[in-house]
């Protein structure tokens, strides 16, 4: 799961799983929401709905994998990027978002070596990239 983002704003979970499904989109995307209520009605309504799980809205990694089953663990740069790891060895994938474009942050972000990244810049990243690898 991973190429598709449904964010639950305010949208029925019920009506947002049904169009993901109604497209067959379900193993092509993942379910997140600033609300983790809206989650756990996803997860309620189809268990097999991959979820995204702020790493702010849970008080420790553990749970992460526990509450919730989370294919994904997304981490900000207020949060222990160190716990990425202890993420990974329980199985979910983990993301760092960053709305920034600041490059020493793009280098530390390379450096940190998540499996996705959720940005606001991702085009000036790409070539910020591109440029430190050495490639035009």
């Amino acid at each position: 799961p991973g190429r598709l983002d449904a964010e639950l704003k305010d949208a029925d979970p019920r009506a947002v799983i049904a169009a993901v499904k109604a497209r067959g989109l379900l193993t092509s995307c993942f379910f997140c929401a600033f609300d983790h209520a809206r989650l756990v009605a996803v997860h309620r309504h189809c268990r097999e709905a991959p979820l995204m799980i702020r790493r702010q809205d849970i008080p420790s990694v553990d749970p992460a994998c526990a509450e919730l089953p989370a294919h994904i663990v997304e981490f900000d740069l207020r949060d222990d990027l160190s716990e990425i790891e202890a993420v990974r060895a329980r199985g979910p994938r983990a993301m760092v978002a960053y709305l920034g474009r600041a490059l020493k942050v793009f280098d530390d972000l390379i450096d940190t070596r998540p499996d996705l990244l959720n940005l606001h810049f991702p085009f000036l990243f790409r070539v910020h990239l591109a440029t430190r690898r050495g490639v035009s």
